[in-house]
């Protein structure tokens, strides 16, 4: 006896579900009549492709975008956006390769790149963070040596260090 085999989809959204081979009729044992699922047609489906489904539309499939879930960012502002809706494609100044902090779009490239200036202008911001922090220990260890309060003045100044350190190596990594 020969197989059937039907395309089945979802009942409201009609979207596809998968291939499923029918059942021959207990009935018709002679005869070769299958028992044929509701929300199944003998129409096969394309092949579907990278960010689609499938849905039936009556009398052929059709393709539909599929992008629910996937991020994009913004070539533009780096935003983060994850589309939420069967149909919507993303627009042409989204990307789906995620920026590092200090990148730029490239529409050369087609790519992030390294933005060393922003870079360096991060670089800056934090070692005039790190000074202020400096600034403050060496405060704090000067009144710390007034007080006579020697264990704070050695904490203080393991942290000093740890300051003057890092504000070194930053101002090496940049250009």
């Amino acid at each position: 006896m020969k197989k059937k085999i039907v395309y089945r989809y979802d009942e409201v959204s009609k979207i596809l579900l998968g291939p499923m081979e029918c059942q021959p009729s207990p009935l018709e044992k002679d005869k070769e009549i299958f028992i044929v699922p509701a929300h199944s047609t003998e129409i096969a489906p394309p092949a579907q492709r990278k960010y689609e489904v499938l849905m039936f539309a009556g009398d052929r499939w059709e393709r539909v975008a599929n992008f629910l879930g996937v991020s994009f960012w913004d070539k533009k502002t780096k935003e983060k956006k994850v589309i939420t809706e069967l149909g919507k494609k993303p627009t042409k100044g989204w990307t789906e390769k995620e920026p590092g902090p200090d990148d730029k779009w490239d529409e050369t490239l087609g790519s992030w790149v390294f933005n060393q200036r922003f870079s360096n202008l991060n670089i800056d911001v934090r070692i005039k963070e790190l000074r202020m922090a400096l600034f403050s220990a060496m405060k704090d260890i000067k009144q710390a040596q007034e007080f006579g309060m020697k264990d704070v003045e050695e904490e203080l100044k393991a942290q000093a260090d740890f300051f003057d350190k890092e504000i070194r190596a930053l101002a090496k990594q940049k250009k």
